[in-house]
């Protein structure tokens, strides 16, 4: 797909011409945490989340090098993930902040320290349905792993 670089560009697109966004390759990543994370609702059932993005700075040798090179490497690559703020989702939040290196402390206070803290991701690929009735893929975050 061309990189549009305006509003403009991607009008005179031909449809054809739009690709899917490729996935990120499944594997283990070092990840720092990005920023604050962003809170937010869900649209379909308003529950409240803090949506994290990470920076990838390291693949291990779990992630194909090929798939991560035809994805455009590390620095191309755009990891996030929200933590739905309910008690059946708890505990992977609790994980994540622990892996951060935090204990002892309001989940408030852990949040407002994790900017630039360094974790390991893993990433795999789940089937998923859209929206349209067809199927498809996601990239996922589905553990948090200590550094």
């Amino acid at each position: 797909m061309p990189n549009p670089e305006s509003f403009e560009d991607i009008q005179n697109m031909s449809i054809d011409d739009i690709s899917d966004i490729p996935l990120t390759p499944k594997g283990t990543y070092i990840v720092l945490v990005k920023g604050m994370p962003e809170q937010g609702t869900s649209s379909q059932k308003q529950t409240p989340f803090w949506q994290y993005k990470f920076t990838a700075i390291e693949a291990l040798p779990d992630v194909d090098r090929d798939a991560l090179a035809e994805v455009g490497g590390l620095q191309a690559l755009e990891l996030e993930h929200a933590f739905y703020q309910v008690p059946k989702a708890l505990p992977m939040f609790r994980d994540a902040l622990r892996v951060m290196g935090f204990k002892g402390i309001s989940v408030k206070e852990a949040v407002a320290e994790s900017p630039g803290k360094q974790l390991k991701v893993h990433v795999s690929h789940r089937p998923t349905d859209r929206r349209d009735g067809t199927k498809g893929l996601r990239a996922e975050i589905d553990a948090f792993l200590a550094v």
